[in-house]
């Protein structure tokens, strides 16, 4: 563009808003953004919706462009306003597929499109579908406004050629990551020419802003709608059709000719403004309905406005994030002891520290500053380890009483009297037959016991893992030589664990109870208060019902030496073929086994995964890491170290920088 063009996009704001913006993107360019979540505009829409042609033409350089899938990774593009030069500047910043990062200038607007589709390729190594990773393309001219906003993946609905076939899925995953910040202004952007009730980018939108309080709409192709369906598009505008806090604009951008023709993009607006002011229907619009003028003007007010009111919570987070990064930087201290003393010191001392702090989490003590800084690094463990313990069998407890006693009490229990009866009464079950029925519980039984097994198992393993790294992270080749042994102690008592537990359950097979259990479980059902664990073939409905429904359809058990209960009728089509005449000794045996294996199984995996395990830590780790061969490998600390001290040094001044610059901006607000 020439100095004759300074007007051909409105010069929106003044000295005292440009620092607002340049905060922000100060903050990005530090990498903040995901612990941050800076406010932003970000752009979605189909493929092939127009959002590129809305990108050019507010920023006034050409984008790649072309059918099918052509923003590959979410491209940041910081346009600032520099009405003092008339010399155009560029740079393209992001960090390719070994995170190494790439800073490039840029002479002339006419390489930027090669230059972004090289970028892409450099961050996907080459590969297709997408990428997370930010491309950031920073432009300084005097004839953009002061604006940032984020292109997104255009969102397609099939794969297509060598596409992954979760492509679809992997882009709304992406979209979803940015939308469904608060702290992001939505730019959807759908053609004309669409039904907008179905524009996936609305669907998207609305869920994750359902008042519709930080989305704008864009309408594209406004030059491509048909004679006499002019009507539908102002139905739109009016908000009729699906209604939006922040309206919709109209856009004309270049199309396929005027790209063929290498039309300036200054050509473009002209034309846009051209057709709007001389069509027959569109003319009758407010000039804030449409037009790219309109719609950035209405873009960098309400990102102004936003970031104006979420300074308070920037700068809360930015101090959380710099506590949390100081702290983090004083465990890079790569400051280790060099003689043999020193090193069996320094390895006694931390495996002390390491033992220590498993006993604190098995015995219940999480107050420690310790665990928060851990459990900052991942949220894919649970450190609370009793209370995940808890939690996991009451899971397993919940899961045995959902076991029905019999796959089909008509069918089963029917076969095994019919089959089973010797010269008893016909209701009456023998115990041979009993012993069937109990068998058939106790192998339901056998996969529910190794699950929950496993869940606590897996979750100690990360936390051995998570400790280990906090106290030895610094040193790789004593760290993975210390969780290999670590985690050996742990396979040792997971076997023995796993040992018992099958024991525990060969054991229930041979039922035995002393009288005095067995009577208590009469009594309690005799009042009704276990009825719910009472055999039936609707076994789970009946055991949610309520007490109160069951007292009003129970009937009163027959008197005599071998009563039995008759529960209520089934609900549902079996209703009138099924007996539910079930000795009470079954149910008795229920009540007796789930509690009984309840409470072994949980003291089992107690005792074996977590205080044998720290016997075995305390007793053991020390004499290992006293070792020459073992804390000699001390001497291959930091490696890597290094450019995590420089990352986080980065961050540091980052957020240090970013306190200072909210802090200046809040006085400007007031």
């Amino acid at each position: 563009m020439t100095a004759s063009n300074l007007d051909v996009l409105p010069q929106i704001f003044d000295n005292e808003v440009r620092p607002f913006l340049d905060a922000i993107d100060n903050l990005r360019n530090y990498g903040l953004d995901d612990s941050l979540h800076l406010p932003t505009v970000i752009v979605i829409g189909d493929q092939s919706s127009g959002k590129s042609s809305i990108l050019e033409a507010i920023s006034g350089i050409q984008l790649p462009r072309g059918s099918g899938m052509v923003t590959r990774c979410p491209l940041q593009l910081q346009m600032k306003n520099n009405k003092y030069s008339t010399k155009w500047s560029a740079v393209l910043s992001f960090r390719d597929s070994s995170r190494k990062h790439i800073k490039k200038d840029i002479k002339s607007p006419e390489n930027i499109e090669k230059l972004i589709i090289e970028a892409q390729n450099e961050i996907l190594d080459g590969k297709n579908g997408i990428s997370e990773s930010l491309l950031t393309l920073t432009v300084e001219d005097a004839h953009v406004p002061d604006l940032t906003l984020i292109d997104l993946p255009g969102i397609a609905r099939v794969s297509v050629g060598d596409q992954a076939d979760t492509l679809p899925e992997q882009i709304i995953s992406l979209l979803r990551k940015y939308t469904s910040r608060k702290e992001s202004i939505i730019l959807t952007v759908c053609p004309c020419t669409t039904d907008l009730a179905t524009t996936e980018a609305l669907k998207l939108a609305k869920e994750y802003d359902p008042e519709t309080a930080r989305t704008y709409g864009v309408l594209t192709k406004a030059d491509l709608i048909d004679k006499g369906n002019e009507e539908s598009v102002l139905k739109i505008l009016r908000n009729e059709v699906v209604p939006l806090k922040k309206g919709y604009t109209l856009i004309k951008c270049r199309g396929h000719q005027a790209l063929q023709n290498n039309e300036s993009l200054q050509k473009t607006l002209e034309k846009e403004k051209e057709f709007f002011t001389t069509h027959a229907i569109f003319r009758s619009l407010e000039k804030n309905q449409w037009g790219i003028n309109s719609l950035s003007q209405k873009l960098a007010t309400d990102l102004i406005n936003f970031i104006k009111k979420e300074l308070p919570n920037i700068r809360s987070s930015i101090s959380k994030n710099l506590t949390l990064a100081t702290q983090g930087q004083q465990h890079l201290i790569c400051d280790y002891p060099t003689t043999p003393d020193a090193k069996l010191n320094f390895v006694l001392n931390k495996t002390y520290e390491f033992v220590n702090l498993f006993n604190n989490l098995i015995e219940g003590r999480y107050w420690l500053e310790v665990l928060e800084i851990i459990e900052k690094k991942s949220t894919k463990f649970c450190l609370r380890l009793i209370p995940h313990a808890r939690k996991s069998f009451t899971d397993f407890h919940k899961e045995l009483v959902k076991i029905p006693p019999v796959n089909s009490v008509d069918d089963k229990v029917n076969r095994l009297l019919k089959h089973g009866q010797g010269r008893e009464p016909r209701e009456f079950l023998s115990y041979d037959t009993f012993k069937k029925i109990a068998r058939e519980f106790i192998q339901n039984v056998q996969p529910l016991v190794t699950d929950v097994m496993d869940k606590i198992y897996y979750n100690l393993r990360s936390v051995l893992v998570a400790l280990a790294d906090h106290y030895f992270g610094n040193y790789p080749a004593f760290r993975s030589n210390f969780v290999t042994i670590a985690l050996g102690h742990l396979e040792e008592c997971r076997a023995s664990c796993q040992h018992d537990l099958e024991m525990l359950l060969v054991k229930e097979k041979v039922f035995f109870t002393m009288d005095r259990n067995y009577e208590e479980k009469i009594a309690s059902l005799e009042s009704l208060k276990s009825i719910k664990y009472a055999l039936r073939q609707d076994w789970l409905e009946y055991f949610l019902n309520t007490e109160e429904e069951r007292v009003q359809s129970y009937q009163p058990p027959a008197t005599g030496r071998n009563q039995v209960y008759r529960l209520p009728p089934a609900t549902g089509n079996n209703s009138q073929t099924m007996k539910e005449i079930l000795p009470k000794y079954i149910i008795v045996y229920y009540l007796i086994a789930i509690q009984r294996i309840s409470e072994n199984v949980s003291q089992t995996i107690i005792y074996f995964l977590m205080d044998k395990l720290y016997m075995n830590l305390k007793s053991k780790l020390p004499s290992h890491v006293a070792r020459p061969d073992v804390y000699d490998l001390l001497d291959s600390a930091c490696v890597g170290v290094d450019d995590m001290k420089s990352s986080l040094k980065f961050k540091i001044e980052g957020l240090k920088q970013g306190i200072q610059e909210i802090d200046k901006l809040s006085k400007m607000k007031h």
